[in-house]
Order: C-alpha cells, then structure tokens, then sequence
C-alpha cells in the first residue's frame, strides 16, 4: 500500500480526527504495520501474547472468545481501536478478534510508539483514554440494562412462584416452566 493510500485510510479514521495532516502523515510512514485480512481471518487469537494494538482502518470485526464461538461480543467498524489491553498489562489476549469483511489496521507495537514524537505520543494516548473510556460508559449502560431487565424477569418468576404456592389447581400447569426457569438459573450462577 502507498504511502498516499495509508494518509487517505488514516485520514477517514475517527480515531485520528484530532491529529494534524502532518501527524497523520508521520503515522502513515509506517506502512509496513499495514496489514490486510481477508473475511474470516484472525487478527488476534485468544491466548497469545502481544505487544500491538489495532486501529482498523477499514472493514468490519468481531469480538469472540473460545469459550462461546458462535456469541460475538462486540462488532467493531473503521475507527475501532482493539487489542490493547495487552499491550497495556502485559497479559495474554483475552478474545480473538476474526474479519468479518475484508479488513484493513494499522498495527501499533511497542517500539513504534516510543519512537513517535513526544506530542503525537501524548495525543495518541488521549486517544486511547477517550475510547476505553467511551468502552467502559458503554459496557456500564448495558449492565445496567441487563440489571434492569433481570430484574423485571426476577419479579415475574416470584409472581408465578407465589401464584403456584397460593392456587394449587394451577400448580401442574406452571411446575413444568418454574423448574425450566430454575434449571436456567442454575446455570447462570456458575
């Protein structure tokens, strides 16, 4: 990819909005940390060690983890930065990160960091911050929804359990999907 090609990707890419033409061009001089991936493909695997995170410049990602590979955890599109955490702390990879379209990143380790200029090092970090800060604001809304609405199911499965307790004519009939409910329940507490 030429140079002029990467300062284009770098330029339409929202995390490097606040960085100047010439901070983007020094950014772009590093075009051997281009990387493509066709659909399917692994960019990161759960479990490895690195020290590189990921912008993507273009295309679409999905999180997933071993554990559940069919559950994608989280889409990500042009402007998403991943992999960072470690890069950060140091540990192994907590999910794989798969093209879910032809992808394009900017692969950021280490070294190219400490070599950036101390003002675009700054404001890359700031860039950082505001995304895991956005990611932590997004993560606490959803569990607060999630909160919510287990608890509204909660209070449903008490009104059945006490209606079940109270009428016994309708004990039959709702035995079958209280223990349906607890079997569920059970398996969520491991």
């Amino acid at each position: 990819m030429h140079k002029q090609e990467v300062i284009d990707l770098i330029g339409k890419n929202s995390f490097f909005a606040d960085f100047t033409e010439a901070e983007k061009a020094v950014i772009a001089e590093t075009g051997d940390r281009i990387l493509q991936f066709d659909e399917g493909c692994y960019i990161i695997r759960q479990g490895t060690v690195g020290e590189a995170l990921y912008v993507l410049l273009e295309g679409e990602v999905a999180i997933i983890k071993n554990e559940a590979p069919h559950a994608e955890l989280n889409h990500l599109q042009a402007g998403a930065l991943f992999g960072e955490i470690p890069l950060i702390t140091g540990l192994p990879r907590s999910t794989n990160v798969v093209s879910k379209t032809r992808a394009t990143v900017l692969k950021m380790d280490g070294a190219m960091l400490e070599n950036l200029d101390r003002n675009l090092f700054n404001k890359f970090n700031f860039q950082l911050l505001k995304m895991l800060i956005q990611r932590l604001d997004t993560m606490n809304r959803g569990m607060a929804d999630f909160k919510s609405k287990l608890e509204g199911f909660v209070d449903a499965y008490e009104f059945i359990r006490k209606e079940v307790n109270n009428n016994p004519s309708t004990r039959e009939n709702v035995k079958m999907v209280q223990d349906l409910w607890s079997n569920y329940f059970r398996i969520l507490r491991r």
